[in-house]
């Protein structure tokens, strides 16, 4: 080994940060406590806190084909050495490229950088589920180009700064736009008229029909009570990785935010309360009430719905969830 060594120093971090250099010919292991970082869990953040931590002029290349880790590192640019230059290899053979991170960042600015812990969490990550078709483009877009959700994406990167039932309000509004409903702003009202809109009943007889065979959930926006946990999750993953420059990036725990535990492992935790109605009426509406509501129709945008080819994440549900592959 010391001659592959040479002069160079190489660190290795699992449970603690060794570094390995050679003196008299031998390889000789030390423990480098500045980047000890056992309250990161994932080498995602663990390569971010080691780059924060270079205080020299240097040219880094991160050797991983993972969008979190470009996420996290475009978030936490401002806490990185101004000399330092950072770039990403991704793939290998005729699929490898690099991406030049420190110029992204310049070209994204520093809020909507600081947004993307946010958005990447709630469109879909390593540990959040996706929705369904709709991809990442069209959904950037729409951050892009709008103050109001890039705001509200950066302050859910510090939880403990923020009004999480503001900030969920705002966050709905958002996913309504994801879907399609340019006015609507509650997300079980778009659930409805999406419903509404693909499934009209048949009048022909008394007997309630529906014009296609079987319904596809997937396909409808979720319900509140699905997406407020949705939300919590994202606020957890977004504070995680927005400190990932801190040697102890979060002191909030999973079960508060999304997750419960059963047989020592976490798992979704999707929704609160009863998963059906207890009572027919709870879901029915009286024929002499007046309907105060917009066409449903007017109120959808078949145009945005409709995702195109490249955005179509078909792997991908308000269902199904992704394990992490970090480690």
């Amino acid at each position: 080994m010391a001659p592959f060594i040479a002069n160079r120093q190489i660190y290795l971090n699992f449970d603690k940060c060794y570094k390995y250099g050679v003196v008299n010919n031998c390889v000789q292991r030390t423990e480098d406590f500045n980047l000890n970082c056992p309250a990161h869990e994932e080498a995602d953040t663990k390569i971010v806190y080691h780059i924060c931590k270079i205080n020299f002029e240097a040219n880094i290349t991160i050797r991983c084909s993972d969008t979190d880790v470009a996420i996290i590192m475009l978030a936490n640019m401002e806490n990185t050495h101004k000399d330092v230059n950072i770039s990403m290899e991704f793939g290998v053979g005729n699929h490898q490229r690099f991406i030049n991170i420190t110029k992204l960042y310049k070209n994204l600015g520093p809020q909507l950088s600081a947004a993307l812990p946010g958005f990447h969490a709630l469109t879909g990550c390593d540990f959040n589920p996706a929705f369904f078709r709709k991809g990442k483009n069209r959904t950037f877009q729409l951050l892009q180009k709008t103050q109001k959700y890039i705001d509200a994406f950066k302050k859910i990167s510090n939880i403990s700064e923020i009004d999480i039932n503001k900030e969920f309000s705002t966050i709905e509004e958002y996913v309504c736009r994801i879907y399609g409903f340019t006015k609507m702003n509650e997300i079980n009202k778009a659930r409805v008229a999406s419903f509404v809109k693909t499934y009209k009943i048949l009048d022909n007889d008394d007997v309630f029909q529906l014009p296609k065979k079987s319904i596809d959930g997937s396909a409808m926006p979720p319900c509140q009570s699905e997406l407020r946990q949705h939300f919590l999750r994202t606020c957890y993953i977004a504070h995680l990785w927005a400190h990932a420059f801190c040697k102890n990036p979060s002191p909030f725990f999973p079960e508060n935010y999304g997750w419960e535990e059963k047989e020592e492992k976490y798992i979704f935790k999707w929704f609160e309360g009863t998963q059906l109605p207890s009572q027919v009426s709870e879901i029915t509406l009286d024929s002499t009430e007046d309907n105060t509501e917009e066409n449903d129709e007017n109120q959808l945008d078949t145009s945005e719905t409709l995702p195109s080819s490249d955005e179509e994440d078909s792997g991908q549900s308000n269902n199904d969830s992704t394990d992490s592959e970090d480690e």
